[in-house]
């Protein structure tokens, strides 16, 4: 036979557990905290009904995945597109190179889509938009996914079954740390490792 304690006991263990499903259950319904969180190289599927329509185009049924490959951090870059020669950071670019597949029904637009959307969060919970959309950097984006094998500008488009190799640049000041590039809308972050 179990003593009143041991019962009390139970039931509070027992309202525990029930509210800690509860509060589990509610963070994945609403993306958890600020979202799902992935590292380089993970497959990041999204319904592509999410994204932003582009201009002229149908509106997007399907998947899209997005794989973040590899971040470099440079001080400057040559501007072969519009012919600036070298161009100089404010602080530091941080230039993510990500993969995307389209598996909607029609094409689309990394930049817009996509690359609009990207913000780069410090530690200290400082944020940057990219490069191409903060500033004067004449396709910064496009200067750095051209320089990896096989990279686009995020301005190209994506068919229905193919996939591209392009990046998003941002200039960030050099004491930031702890990065996380993320997408508020769709609701993912990924930790860039710096």
């Amino acid at each position: 036979m179990r003593s009143d304690a041991d019962v009390a006991l139970m039931k509070t263990m027992g309202m525990v557990l029930l509210l800690s499903a509860f509060l589990t259950l509610a963070a994945v319904a609403c993306g958890g905290a600020g979202g799902s969180r992935f590292s380089l190289g993970q497959q990041i599927t999204v319904d592509a009904q999410n994204l932003p329509q582009l201009a002229g185009e149908a509106h997007l049924r399907g998947q899209i995945t997005v794989t973040f490959e590899r971040v470099t951090v440079a001080d400057s870059y040559n501007d072969d597109i519009c012919g600036g020669g070298n161009v100089t950071a404010k602080g530091k670019f941080v230039v993510v190179a990500y993969r995307v597949r389209n598996d909607a029904q029609a094409r689309m637009q990394p930049a817009t889509q996509l690359g609009d959307e990207f913000l780069l969060v410090d530690g200290r919970g400082r944020q940057w938009q990219g490069a191409d959309s903060a500033s004067d950097y004449c396709f910064i984006d496009a200067n750095w996914a051209e320089l990896f094998p096989g990279g686009e500008g995020p301005e190209h488009l994506i068919d229905p079954g193919f996939e591209g190799l392009t990046a998003v640049v941002f200039d960030v000041p050099n004491d930031a740390e702890q990065l996380t590039l993320q997408n508020s809308s769709l609701r993912f972050k990924v930790d860039l490792g710096l």
